[in-house]
């Protein structure tokens, strides 16, 4: 009986301690997975801080998500992610498409960078329908990992964003700080067979984008201008002023 019992004790710690190595190993693998799938599709450098997954009830947390600019852009990034939270079905990871009922963004910090040539998040979104356009592929020709899953969201939200409008020198150490509207989608890649993940991140950028585009409109931009020009001489101010009224068209 004894001997009976001390086997069930070793099952049970056998059990327990799969169960904890599957739980760390997957956040291991998550957080791999961002760093080395997302620079292939924003041509810039991604950075997780740490990921917090629940395997058995589907809930998953991001912390410190870090999107860098594309090359040519002087400020540090264009994302800084605080906090990201994620409902999902865990019978489809399984499947081809996984099923996420909701994600929620929550007071990212994004950089608007102008310059002559556009700006940071005109380019990253390029980046990435590149990638979409692609079927995946990176530019060695490789799928990267994960890129085959397919998913639907029922709700996706970006809530309590915060943008900077920066530009490149001598404008880079003066921002303007503004606040954008919350976005809700629903239903993405539903009515078919799901959504890439890149095309995913392509419609998020895109509607970023576009409050981004629409708020910098109605900034001070002679203002803005006039003050990162102090100490650098009326020739600097000039070529940054026209720099930002041409990209605004201004």
């Amino acid at each position: 009986m004894k001997r009976i019992l001390w086997i069930g004790v070793v099952f049970l710690v056998l059990i327990v301690g799969g169960l904890v190595f599957l739980y760390l190993s997957l956040n291991r693998v998550i957080r791999s997975a961002v760093e080395t799938y997302g620079p292939q599709v924003t041509k810039s450098e991604v950075k997780l801080g740490s990921v917090n997954v629940s395997p058995f009830s589907g809930a998953a947390s991001l912390s410190n998500l870090v999107v860098g600019n594309p090359q040519g852009f002087k400020t540090p990034s264009a994302f800084k992610l605080g906090a990201m939270s994620m409902s999902l079905d865990v019978r489809s990871l399984l499947s081809d498409t996984v099923a996420i009922r909701e994600i929620v963004i929550r007071a990212p910090e994004i950089t608007y960078e102008l310059g002559p040539g556009g700006n940071n998040l005109a380019a990253l979104q390029k980046n990435v329908e590149a990638y979409a356009r692609a079927g995946g592929k990176s530019g060695s020709g490789t799928q990267a990992q994960g890129a085959g899953k397919k998913v639907t969201i029922d709700r996706l939200r970006v809530e309590k964003s915060k943008l900077n409008v920066s530009a490149g020198v001598p404008l880079q150490t003066q921002t303007a700080t503004l606040e954008l509207p919350d976005i809700e989608m629903k239903d993405i890649g539903k009515g078919g067979q799901g959504a890439s993940m890149a095309a995913v991140v392509e419609k998020v950028l895109e509607e970023i984008s576009r409050n981004a585009t629409k708020a910098v409109a109605n900034v001070d931009v002679k203002g803005l201008a006039e003050k990162a020009g102090k100490g650098a001489g009326k020739e600097a101010t000039g070529a940054a002023g026209k720099a930002l009224k041409g990209v605004l068209g201004k």
